[in-house]
């Protein structure tokens, strides 16, 4: 039976009519192009005699197959590829036509010699075969190939329900990769193959008259091959073929990846790096300003003191100005060696464990008499039994430095400064406590930022702004976290966490 006989429509139409329990799948473009190139490896391998009938999509890597099948000595005159007309080929928009190549003398066994055009037959845009690709192969040995129709098209024809059916979409694919699937199935029947090759042999006879001859020689070349059976051997060889194909492509996939990875470390690496030049370039305008403004306090000082009619009183107030504008570029200075000091690379070996009881008194009562001399009490409470922390010594005395700085400094007379210490799960909390004037909420994320300060009424000495980044960066260099909880009028709750010490593997204890 012929196969205008049997339908009229497409391959797919045409498959599903006379094979309806043809098994078919959805699958990608690129698992299509496995499989295509996993045959064609085969074929060029077996180098049997072999007629190919090939339509793929248009793009130069589904070309390089066929050229690679076209280049094969033994399969270079069997090749025959079907293609669409491109619109914008000129003068041929409605109709087929032959592709526009140089005449070549080709033959086959049993048929006479003829001069046939090399290249694609071009099918006008609205042949049944637009939306289908197919590599159909007939030799003695093997006759299969497979045949893959876009899925939207498949569930357009008449007969979409058993598409439909046979070719689910995978649950949870998007919107996007659905319209990309393919509706493809495997063909490993000889009859079937002729039928399909039947039909396309009728859809160029009627959109390229042309292709007569051409036709012609298809049924004679398929004649001249006797079919001796299905080839087990071939068979697994192709499932090798195909194998390794699809080891290669998981290699390839693989370095690919990897060079995304290292693509995208790269990118966060340059990120980070652009990051850390504009602070860089943040904090140098910043210091610009930070010197030349006291810098400027402090000539015009020197200035009025060599004034003739200046005055016991002034002079001495001139003198104490001259005095705190260099502490404070003191505390500049050494709070920027301090940042850093900190921006090294800190190795996580280099961290010791701390008792917290052998830092907090020693601090408190250092401040001691400077709390009572402003009128404001101090207090601590560290129990006894704390595990260690995670940190350096020095660090931590650091961290309470500052914060009983801050503390004392914005808290006015008569107020209170607490330190309490409470071990938790995992970590020891130091908070750090006190019924000063406190923090607006606006202003709260910026404390840590660089040379930022809380302006306060009547205060002269507001300090270089780094006190609390120096802190943020000890404590991050720790592991820890800060939390901060402040009240206009009511005073400002900081709360460290800082990670218990855990020794490494095969390491004794620390020392309590």
């Amino acid at each position: 039976m012929s196969a205008s006989s049997t339908v009229d429509g497409s391959l797919f139409e045409l498959v599903l009519q006379t094979t309806p329990l043809l098994p078919l799948r959805s699958i990608h473009p690129s698992t299509l192009r496995s499989v295509l190139g996993a045959i064609v490896d085969w074929l060029i391998e077996q180098q049997l005699p072999a007629l190919v009938w090939a339509k793929l999509p248009r793009g130069d890597i589904w070309q390089a197959e066929l050229e690679r099948l076209q280049s094969a000595p033994h399969l270079a005159e069997m090749v025959y590829t079907i293609a669409l007309q491109q619109e914008e080929r000129e003068g041929h928009s409605s109709t087929g036509a032959l592709a526009p190549d140089q005449d070549r003398e080709i033959s086959a066994p049993g048929a006479v010699n003829a001069t046939l055009p090399l290249g694609p037959v071009y099918l006008p845009s609205n042949s049944p075969l637009r939306r289908e690709y197919f590599l159909l192969i007939w030799s003695a040995q093997f006759q299969g190939g497979i045949l893959a129709q876009s899925l939207r098209t498949a569930q357009s024809h008449p007969l979409s329900r058993s598409i439909e059916a046979a070719s689910r979409v995978v649950p949870g694919s998007d919107e996007a990769s659905e319209k990309r699937l393919l509706s493809a199935t495997y063909l490993l029947d000889a009859a079937l193959v002729q039928q399909l090759v039947e039909r396309i042999s009728q859809i160029v006879r009627e959109s390229v008259p042309s292709a007569e001859l051409m036709v012609q020689r298809w049924q004679s070349r398929m004649n001249s091959l006797p079919q001796e059976g299905l080839s087990p051997g071939l068979l697994e060889r192709l499932l090798v073929s195909h194998i390794h194909r699809q080891d290669e492509l998981w290699q390839r996939n693989q370095a690919y990846r990897k060079l995304a990875e290292k693509s995208e470390a790269l990118a966060a690496s340059n990120r980070e790096l652009t990051q850390a030049l504009d602070l860089k370039d943040d904090i140098l305008k910043h210091l610009g300003h930070e010197f030349r403004t006291p810098l400027t306090t402090m000539k015009t000082a020197l200035t009025l003191l060599n004034s003739p009619n200046l005055k016991l009183p002034q002079r001495q107030r001139y003198i104490e100005l001259l005095g705190k504008e260099c502490d404070r570029q003191t505390q500049l200075i050494a709070s920027l060696m301090e940042l850093v000091q900190l921006a090294a690379v800190i190795d996580p070996a280099d961290l010791q464990p701390v008792q917290l009881q052998d830092v907090v008194p020693g601090v408190v009562t250092t401040y001691q008499q400077i709390a009572e001399e402003q009128g404001i009490r101090i207090a601590y409470m560290v129990p006894e039994g704390l595990p260690p922390v995670v940190g350096m010594t020095h660090w931590l005395k650091q961290i309470m430095i500052n914060l009983l700085n801050n503390s004392i400094k914005f808290t006015p007379r008569g107020g209170q400064v607490w330190v309490r210490v409470r071990p938790q799960v995992e970590v020891v909390e130091l908070e750090v406590r006190d019924t000063g004037v406190g923090i607006p909420a606006s202003e709260i994320p910026k404390i840590f930022d660089h040379f930022y300060r809380i302006r306060q009424a009547g205060d002269e000495s507001t300090g270089a702004g780094l006190g609390l980044t120096v802190v943020q960066q000890l404590i991050k260099h720790c592991g820890g976290s800060i939390d901060v909880q402040s009240r206009i009028g009511e005073g400002t709750s900081i709360t460290i966490q800082l990670p218990v010490y855990r020794p490494p593997s095969g390491a004794g204890p620390a020392n309590h």
